[in-house]
């Protein structure tokens, strides 16, 4: 057995070379490939192998080695590299221009991002700058993170790459990832006739690159590029019409279009992880594109070989799931996940059960027993907060106005207004653990924020009663309970 060693003065940047990695080429089991029997053969490239745990390190590396070449000695360095993105590119910049002497990244990114992600930047030390748009951006909007990054860009010391124009992009997938898997596909063509290649299409680099790479090796290949459907986020695809503001010239690499929706994305990257495979829900966007596409052949009648060896397929793994595990339980059905046993003692003994209970209505049914289950066989509310403070554990508050709270409200909740708040209305619940809703979660994220500063164990219902009431959970209408 041989293993990879990296040493001395040079180890980490030995380490961070792409170009020291093969990242694996693993065929899909039986159980997981519903056209096994139809003769075709299913692999992923699992980018998610890279040092840098995702594919978009290399567009990194790729831009960032092009200008250093313009950058010939060290006091020519800018101190801060400058890039639209809110994930992978960001980080990797950030780690790789590190290695290189940039200390610095700085990140624009959507209002649209989750704390996760924003939590993931600042890990990595990247500076986030939150504006507002979209996830996908329009690169051609002067009000777009991506303007505002290369306008940034200009000034002295600074440094952006552009990923979605530079050119470095997808060179670095036609020389690395490309060629890599052409050599893989070539070591298996005895077995195999390579038919199908897929990925999914943001930035377009990776397609672009890897496309035509394979092009040129097999000429029978058909290359699927996968987009999301419209309404649905699954992170960095684009939906077909976002793809038109992207300046590559996409449209030459792509054969076929697959539109998959934010459930099949997740649910087959579930199914993946299962299985083994530590990929993302953008494999799973991937895969079942791939999955859509040999469906749509097999019903017309052309799934059949050119040859009498049976057909490959080849679909690109970008990165793992952990960044987007609080998605997996948006989009996946509540049954694909097993049920959390006892959940009454995590509840009683720390803060995950109701932080769930704040930010994850899937489980707040059971975690909303607690607050109710007294209210429901008594009063649908409660007026005299030393009542409330002596019958409940969980203290319930509304702040919405009466007239709302007398038209609909939650269960054993209690009525405080916004407009009549102060530090003092708190100060009976002292020691409670206290949950705070309002219409839509933004006034009660407010408060939280505030009394948490002061120690008190507060949570806001994230979406607010909107959100709750949409998602079917339980509403008092005066004395009637809508179930």
């Amino acid at each position: 057995m041989s293993w990879s060693v990296f040493s001395w003065t040079s180890a980490l940047e030995d380490f961070l070379n792409p170009y020291h990695h093969l990242t694996p080429l693993v065929e899909l089991p039986v159980d997981l490939n519903p056209y096994a029997q139809d003769g075709v053969r299913v692999f992923l490239k699992l980018q998610t192998f890279l040092p840098l745990g995702n594919i978009k390190s290399l567009s990194a590396r790729g831009m960032l080695h092009q200008a250093k070449e313009s950058w010939q000695f060290d006091d020519q360095l800018p101190h801060t590299i400058v890039e639209n993105s809110s994930g992978n590119t960001a980080f990797s910049l950030a780690v790789l221009g590190r290695s290189m002497g940039i200390p610095k990244m700085r990140a624009w990114v959507s209002q649209e991002i989750t704390k996760g992600k924003l939590q993931l930047l600042q890990l990595f030390g990247v500076e986030a700058v939150v504006h507002a748009e979209q996830i996908c951006p329009n690169p051609q909007d002067p009000r777009s993170g991506i303007v505002k990054a290369r306008e940034e860009g200009k000034q002295a010391w600074r440094y952006n790459p552009d990923q979605y124009h530079n050119i470095a992009n997808p060179q670095i997938h036609a020389r690395l990832t490309g060629k890599q898997l052409s050599e893989q596909l070539q070591s298996l063509k005895d077995e195999v006739e390579f038919r199908f290649f897929c990925a999914g299409l943001g930035t377009t680099g990776t397609f672009i690159g890897i496309s035509e790479c394979l092009k040129s090796h097999f000429a029978s290949v058909s290359a699927l590029g996968v987009v999301r459907k419209p309404n649905n986020p699954i992170p960095w695809p684009r939906t077909y019409h976002l793809l038109q503001q992207i300046g590559f010239d996409w449209q030459a690499a792509v054969d076929v279009l697959v539109e998959v929706s934010s459930k099949q994305a997740y649910e087959s990257s579930l199914a993946l992880i299962r299985a083994g495979f530590l990929v993302g829900p953008s494999s799973g966007m991937a895969l079942q594109g791939l999955f859509l596409h040999l469906a749509e052949l097999k019903a017309l009648g052309q799934l059949s070989p050119f040859s009498k060896k049976p057909m490959a397929a080849v679909v690109i793994c970008p990165d793992g799931p952990y960044p987007y595990l609080d998605e997996y339980f948006t989009y996946c059905d509540a049954e694909l996940f097993p049920e959390v046993l006892n959940q009454e003692l995590l509840l009683e003994s720390s803060s995950l059960g109701l932080d769930s209970f704040a930010n994850t209505l899937r489980e707040s049914k059971k975690v909303f027993e607690k607050l109710y289950v007294q209210a429901l066989e008594s009063e649908d509310s409660f007026s005299d907060p030393e009542d409330l403070v002596l019958r409940q554990e969980y203290v319930l508050i509304d702040l919405r106005t009466q007239q709302e709270f007398a038209h609909v409200h939650l269960p054993g909740a209690l009525c405080l207004p916004f407009a009549e708040l102060s530090l003092e209305s708190f100060r009976p619940f002292a020691g409670k653990t206290l949950v705070l809703y309002c219409a839509y979660g933004k006034k009660s994220a407010f408060w939280v924020q505030k009394l948490q500063e002061l120690g008190y164990h507060a949570f806001s219902l994230q979406g607010g009663l909107a959100e709750w009431s949409s998602n079917t959970l339980p509403r008092c209408k005066a004395k009637d309970c809508l179930l």
